[in-house]
């Protein structure tokens, strides 16, 4: 990190380490980076919800700090890549 830059914390929720797989398998089928398949498959299923339109407003997103975190942190979970032989 930058000399005087500051680091923002924020909530990452945790992913089933069973759906993280299925992702993972997903994408691969797809060939498309996991991020953007969340992304999509999110938006889909969220898009359009009184959540949305919620969060679309200015000012009006909050999310639990840190310190509130319920789970183990996603980076605990691995997903192991086994080339077909």
């Amino acid at each position: 990190m930058k000399a005087g830059s500051t680091r923002v914390s924020h909530y990452v929720p945790t992913i089933r380490r069973q759906l993280v797989a299925v992702l993972y398998q997903e994408r691969k089928r797809r060939g498309i980076p996991m991020t953007k398949l969340v992304d999509e498959i999110l938006t889909k299923a969220l898009k359009g919800t009184d959540s949305w339109k919620l969060a679309e407003e200015p000012n009006v997103i909050s999310f639990p700090s840190v310190g509130q975190q319920e789970d183990i942190h996603p980076a605990a979970c691995s997903v192991k890549y086994h080339p077909a032989a």
